[in-house]
């Protein structure tokens, strides 16, 4: 009895061990199975660590590929973008007699400033300093945000400019100005005396054999005698025996420069080239050495001298930048207004412009 007792207890824990091991085999290949599965919807970053590192659109921001280069996959989130400021409206006094860069300056500024959804309020061109007083008092009126001025006579304005800085409204200079005077946040400048420095250097390689050469100037105009020095100084300094054989006043007049011109060749009939501080007189010169070896070359780069590289004696002009100027000028109040802190001065720079890259500039606009 006792042995038919053990046999049935033995089957019994035969059964259950049997079991059990049936119940563990299912369960390991449930969780192999679930493994399974979850590899098959693998998490996107888990893709990318898995992928071919050349497939830089896989990799994270700022990932190296194999070949060294940065990703620019987008981010997984972007942030809310900055909420755009409300548009501004800006007011611009400007003299009488202009130089033609200061004139193109006030129309990239216009341009500019629409470009970019802001407006401009450009003033009558004053005749003196006092007609330029009122504008500016005029201008304030109009609840502008800043005001750019190019100056009739910056040291006769400063009672004007004191007043608007007591208003709060900020003042931004183009132009010729002695210093900058109290009440102008900032002022852009043009780098006037490497205008007529490149055409000096120009000239050299163009000349190696030296010669005389006349200048016409405007001794009225600090801007114009910084392009007048710079020419010079280059002609010294080139090591070629360029001779400055007069230098005569000009007044931006072509036909009087044509008359100047003429004379000056009667006299000189060997003269290798002429500098002209402004392109009004550079075209009168233009004129009067019509079918001669005589270069003429300016310090403005306006788009009717640049048509004239290539097909007349304009070897060469020292370029000023009026789109530069004016972006300089808009950039430089609209970071004052937003509470940024601006240089005081800045420079914008001059080039050299010959019938050689003449194409990269165009001749319907300035540069």
């Amino acid at each position: 009895m006792k042995r038919i007792f053990a046999l049935g207890l033995s089957l019994l824990m035969l059964l259950f061990l049997t079991a059990c091991q049936q119940t563990a085999d299912s369960n390991r290949t449930e969780q192999s199975g679930a493994a399974q599965s979850a590899d098959s919807i693998q998490d996107p970053a888990d893709a990318s660590a898995a992928a071919d590192p050349a497939d830089s659109s896989l990799l994270s921001i700022g990932e190296l590929s194999d070949s060294g280069a940065v990703s620019s996959s987008p981010a997984p989130s972007q942030p809310e973008p900055e909420e755009q400021r409300a548009p501004r409206t800006f007011g611009c006094s400007m003299p009488a007699d202009a130089t033609l860069t200061e004139a193109a300056v006030a129309e990239e500024l216009r341009a500019y400033l629409e470009g970019i959804g802001d407006s401009l309020i450009l003033a009558e061109p004053a005749p003196d300093a006092e007609a330029q007083k009122n504008q500016l008092k005029e201008l304030s009126g109009q609840k502008v945000d800043a005001i750019f001025v190019c100056p009739v006579d910056g040291a006769g304005l400063e009672d004007a400019l004191q007043t608007l800085s007591d208003q709060d409204l900020p003042v931004f200079g183009f132009g010729e100005w002695d210093a900058a005077p109290n009440g102008v946040v900032a002022i852009i400048r043009s780098d006037e005396y490497n205008a007529g420095y490149v055409c000096g250097i120009d000239l050299a390689e163009r000349c190696p054999n030296g010669g005389d050469v006349l200048v016409l100037e405007q001794t009225f105009s600090g801007a114009m005698m910084e392009r007048a020095q710079g020419f010079m100084d280059a002609a010294e300094e080139s090591g070629v025996e360029l001779v400055i054989a007069d230098e005569l006043e000009a007044n931006g007049d072509p036909d009087a420069a044509a008359k100047l011109v003429k004379d000056a060749l009667k006299e000189n009939p060997g003269l290798v080239a002429i500098f002209s501080t402004s392109d009004a007189d550079a075209a009168g010169a233009l004129q009067a050495v019509n079918n001669s070896n005589c270069l003429v070359y300016s310090a403005d780069g306006s788009p009717e001298l640049k048509a004239q590289l290539g097909k007349s004696q304009l070897a060469g002009l020292g370029a000023q930048s009026p789109m530069g100027i004016a972006q300089a000028l808009a950039d430089s109040a609209n970071q004052h207004l937003d509470g940024e802190a601006v240089p005081e001065e800045d420079t914008v720079g001059t080039f050299l412009i010959t019938a050689e890259n003449g194409k990269e500039y165009g001749t319907d606009c300035w540069q």
